[in-house]
């Protein structure tokens, strides 16, 4: 059977999003890291810019990924179209 475009993409992201939990979660930063685009701009709620591009990405997480105690926990996934 095939899927329609809206259904194909949904599974693409929640697939990358997936990806994303089960590599944060084997504390593998450099391929983490690589789920997201070159010129990924994480920002922190309401607008604040936290860092752009991979190089700032990776400087202000790669501490985190080297705690032992280091877990993920998926509370609750949305999806928007």
């Amino acid at each position: 059977m095939l899927l329609g475009v809206a259904a194909t993409t949904l599974l693409l992201v929640w697939g990358v999003h997936q990806n994303r939990y089960v590599l944060y979660e084997a504390a593998l930063c450099y391929v983490w890291l690589s789920t997201y685009a070159e010129d990924a701009r994480p920002f922190e709620h309401p607008g604040k810019l936290l860092t752009s591009g991979h190089s700032q990405i990776r400087e202000r997480t790669a501490p985190r990924f080297e705690e032992l105690n280091l877990h993920a926990r998926l509370i609750k996934r949305w999806l928007f179209n």
